[in-house]
């Protein structure tokens, strides 16, 4: 189930980049994203008041929660999405999508420099693996 979970996000996110570049030629990146946002708020909002045995619903008017989904979805989510848009508006989906494997190398060197952990050489390998997946691509998608 987890695999079959991760595939689809895989290729939610490939359909999402590839409309993104399409709307980006006729919309702009903040009214793409706030779009985005406003309709995933409120496709959202139905599945937290169906499910209430799972979370009472007064939690989710405690100070500490609703804060924290405002943090998450203000700063991890929404600057994250425009930024992605500009990006995908710049570089285009294909060469924007490469470069999001080098997310891995620097969650390991962030865990590295900030958290004390040793980096094994299973991590060295798999970073230049992914070095070698990204130049390649880069160059695969220069010759055509």
């Amino acid at each position: 189930m987890g695999d079959l979970l991760s595939l689809s996000a895989a290729v939610c996110w490939s359909v999402y980049s590839l409309v993104l570049r399409k709307l980006s030629a006729f919309y702009t990146v903040m009214f793409i994203s706030r779009k985005t946002f406003f309709y995933g708020m409120v496709t959202a909002i139905p599945f937290l008041i169906a499910i209430p045995e799972h979370t009472p619903l007064d939690v989710y008017l405690q100070f500490d929660v609703w804060s924290n989904f405002l943090f998450l979805g203000v700063f991890c989510s929404m600057i994250a999405f425009i930024i992605w848009a500009f990006t995908i508006k710049g570089l285009g989906a294909i060469k924007a999508n490469n470069y999001l494997y080098i997310q891995p190398i620097i969650t390991l060197i962030a865990s590295a420099l900030l958290l004390g952990e040793k980096v094994s050489i299973v991590g060295y390998v798999g970073c230049s693996l992914i070095l070698l997946g990204v130049w390649i691509s880069d160059r695969m998608s220069r010759c055509r």
